[in-house]
């Protein structure tokens, strides 16, 4: 993901974490809590790049 991706993902996870703190309704906490999934994979991914296998 590129950075801008990462924003825009962030985003919508602080939506969704809004949404759910507004209502208080399963939907909202199952949707955010998938958001913030992503949004911890796609940073991790970005910050720690697979490094390459030198010896295959």
């Amino acid at each position: 993901m590129t950075p801008d991706e990462i924003i825009k993902l962030a985003k919508e996870t602080r939506d969704a974490q809004k949404a759910y703190f507004k209502t208080r309704g399963y939907t909202e906490l199952d949707q955010s809590k998938k958001l913030e999934k992503r949004l911890d994979k796609a940073i991790d991914e970005y910050l720690n790049p697979p490094q390459p296998d030198l010896f295959s």
